[in-house]
């Protein structure tokens, strides 16, 4: 899960775009070394709805922005792209 918001939080800050295409993810992870050996401990099933837990938190997040931009959100609130896991100010592994 921090794999693939890193990736996307890279994509978002360096190239200004938003990444919520579940089929593009699913392209890249076919490609990824890394993504093929996460795949094969957490099994097809778990990873697809990891991706896309992820894919829902970055639509929601490109949601917030495109109201903040039509003035339908408060002032104060701020959209922040979704973040990676963490407990104690650490980054969860993968696998709990």
């Amino acid at each position: 899960m921090n794999m693939e918001d890193y990736r996307r939080r890279q994509l978002f800050f360096v190239g200004g775009g938003i990444d919520t295409d579940m089929r593009l993810a699913r392209e890249i992870t076919k490609v990824a070394l890394e993504y093929q050996e996460i795949k094969k401990v957490l099994g097809a099933k778990n990873f697809d709805k990891t991706l896309r837990r992820v894919s829902e938190a970055w639509k929601s997040f490109a949601e917030l922005l495109k109201e903040r931009g039509e003035g339908r959100l408060p002032p104060w609130l701020k959209p922040r792209p979704p973040g990676y896991r963490k407990r104690s100010g650490e980054r969860l592994p993968i696998i709990n």
